[in-house]
């Protein structure tokens, strides 16, 4: 047996232990597969289930760099959303060091079922059904009180309400400030977001996941929604997360989604979603610029090969926002258009 083997069934062993200790599963409980699902650069994800005990879990491992502060940042945000009723997979138990990897981790309920993504493309005839479900699901999020989250930077919109637009815009123009000839072609993009950002006020703060799209929401047998990944969260404007998820679903079905999205969040919020295709482009200016790194200049967000392949493998999503800043500024992203044609 390998050394790095035997590592993982030591410290398999020793969650079994922390699990019975919290009593999260009985005392009597044998492990039964302990696997690794996903390997990043961020975390290390095992599935973990029990002889003769129905419930799954995902352990979720952090890398070593990461802080203490992170990690349990991490735990505690998933778990006031689950104590709000929010969707999200219930987290159990946060491990700090010391521990047999000398890594934080926490545990958290493992979640049957395709990506909602998956189930748009198998079910098509559930299609609409699941749309509204998700944006039902997304406004959910949006009236959760913000204040639950103190650990998150916040906005005074009264003195400023274009300070989340400018917030965004200005993090994401510091790279066009540091590599301006790798990224020149979306100089023009910049310069329409700066010219349009005052039309775009805040009218409410809410909570933002940040990264709301089909490959990060589960589809459960029963046909109720599970939202995932809460590493982007923040406190900001709701049209943040409308205009990323319009996006993705549009790349995905091949056609604008937009107007028919806002019609579906306006019927279940019955808020006015106003200028949306200004949030379209600006909530997706940092992939854009990933795009430009992979083609011009790994060094600008650290592009590899298997992530420009990654994105090659979704093209639509790339060929649909040159499509949609081609419509909206008029502006021509060509090497993008190049590199992603088929």
């Amino acid at each position: 047996m390998k050394s790095e083997d035997v590592c993982v069934n030591i410290h398999a062993l020793e969650v079994l232990e922390e699990l019975i200790k919290h009593r999260i599963i009985p005392e009597d409980s044998e492990l039964d597969d302990y696997t690794q699902v996903y390997g990043g650069a961020d975390t290390t994800i095992f599935e973990i289930s029990f002889k003769d005990y129905p419930t799954k879990y995902i352990q979720r491992i952090f890398r070593s760099e990461v802080s203490k502060e992170h990690a349990e940042f991490e735990f505690i945000i998933q778990k006031i959303l689950f104590d709000n009723d929010v969707s999200v997979p219930q987290p159990f138990l946060m491990k700090f060091t010391p521990n047999s990897l000398e890594r934080f981790y926490f545990i958290m309920e493992k979640i049957e079922g395709p990506q909602l993504a998956q189930a748009f493309e198998s079910n098509p005839e559930q299609f609409d059904n699941l749309l509204f479900k998700q944006f039902k699901e997304l406004h959910k999020i949006h009236t959760v009180d913000p204040k639950l989250f103190p650990q998150i930077v916040s906005f005074d919109i009264k003195e400023n309400p274009f300070a989340p637009v400018e917030y965004l815009l200005n993090r994401r123009k510091s790279f066009l400030e540091k590599y301006p000839e790798d990224l020149k072609e979306l100089k023009p993009v910049f310069d329409w977001l700066e010219e349009h950002k005052k039309d775009n006020p805040c009218k409410k703060l809410v909570v933002v996941h940040g990264d709301y799209h089909g490959f990060n929401i589960i589809v459960q047998e029963n046909q109720e929604l599970k939202i995932l990944d809460w590493t982007g969260i923040s406190i900001s404007d709701f049209r943040r997360d409308l205009a990323f998820a319009a996006t993705t679903t549009s790349s995905m079905v091949g056609e604008d989604m937009s107007s028919i999205i806002v019609s579906v969040y306006e019927q279940i919020s019955g808020l006015k979603v106003e200028n949306l295709h200004y949030f379209l482009i600006l909530e997706n200016i940092f992939n854009l610029i990933r795009f430009y790194s992979g083609i011009n200049n790994p060094l600008i967000t650290n592009e590899t090969e298997d992530t420009m392949n990654f994105f090659k493998s979704v093209r639509t999503y790339p060929l649909f926002l040159v499509d949609l800043i081609k419509e909206t500024c008029d502006i021509e992203l060509n090497q993008i258009k190049e590199f992603f044609k088929e």
